[in-house]
């Protein structure tokens, strides 16, 4: 295995300003938040639900992570990496992280409204940030919400992935308009916006075992979009390909793999075509 620390050394920070937003959402188990694991790395994951990373330690992989318990929590976790980027960009160094998973944006809102009822809206963490301040015409929940969001974008020069559950939104007699980012009012519909990508994914079953597919444009009642243009319709479930197709990825990325740390993109490769057979 090639050294990793080598390798991420030749990629400087100002070379990492270009960076990708999405948005991927589905029902639970499909494997959105083991897709993730296909992201340039180092991968941070800011982990709202409980056991979210299950499924990567089962196969093997060891990202950094830290698990909220609070908004506070929240703010904190996110604000650490983002100043440790800042620090990395003003003094010239690698980023300590190439991408951050908030996994998932729905239970981020679930643990809020938990603080929310728990302390009957008294004893609620105050903070002066204004990404927190901004937000106060949202009310508790919606604004506390936006504000972690919003803290995440502020990161600088590294990719973000937004994980949710799906919601529908109907119509009139119970007509279907859309399948949505389960995220509530309408920030559910207003926060992909400000992501480049917006992916629905799903499983579904193929000979001798279970395929997976992100959607990228509307379809049906999916609610998906792909900004750049530069994606089919349906794609396959492998975040490293659809960052290519963007121009997202250099040489010089490296990726999580199984059961090592850090490695090359070839290395990756190989550990993703290994799980597609097993």
């Amino acid at each position: 295995m090639a050294d990793a620390d080598s390798i991420w050394s030749t990629e400087r920070a100002a070379e990492t300003s270009r960076v990708a937003s999405i948005m991927l959402y589905g029902d639970s188990g499909v494997g959105k938040t083991f897709a993730c694991v296909r992201m340039p790395g180092p991968v941070a994951w800011v982990a709202f639900e409980d056991g979210a990373l299950e499924s990567v330690w089962a196969r093997g992989y060891r990202p950094m992570h830290v698990s909220i318990r609070s908004y506070e929590d929240a703010l904190d976790a996110v604000h650490d990496l983002r100043r440790k980027c800042e620090v990395a960009i003003r003094k010239g160094t690698p980023l300590p992280i190439r991408s951050v998973v908030i996994d998932s944006v729905t239970s981020a809102e679930d643990k809020i409204t938990q603080e929310i009822v728990e302390k009957g809206g008294k004893g609620l963490v105050q903070d002066s940030r204004p990404e927190v301040l901004s937000q106060g015409g949202y009310g508790v929940l919606g604004g506390r919400h936006r504000a972690v969001r919003d803290s995440v974008m502020m990161i600088p020069g590294v990719h973000k992935v937004f994980v949710a559950l799906p919601k529908v939104k109907g119509g009139g007699e119970g007509e279907v308009v859309a399948v949505m980012p389960s995220i509530s009012g309408q920030q559910g519909a207003r926060f992909p916006a400000y992501c480049n990508w917006t992916f629905y994914m799903e499983a579904y079953k193929i000979k001798g075992g279970i395929g997976r597919r992100i959607h990228t444009r509307h379809t049906g009642v999916v609610y998906a979009k792909d900004r750049l243009g530069v994606l089919d319709e349906e794609e396959r479930a492998d975040l490293a390909l659809v960052m290519d197709k963007g121009g997202y990825t250099s040489e010089a990325d490296v990726y999580h793999v199984r059961n090592g740390g850090l490695g090359t993109r070839a290395e990756s490769d190989a550990d993703w075509a290994a799980l597609g057979a097993e």
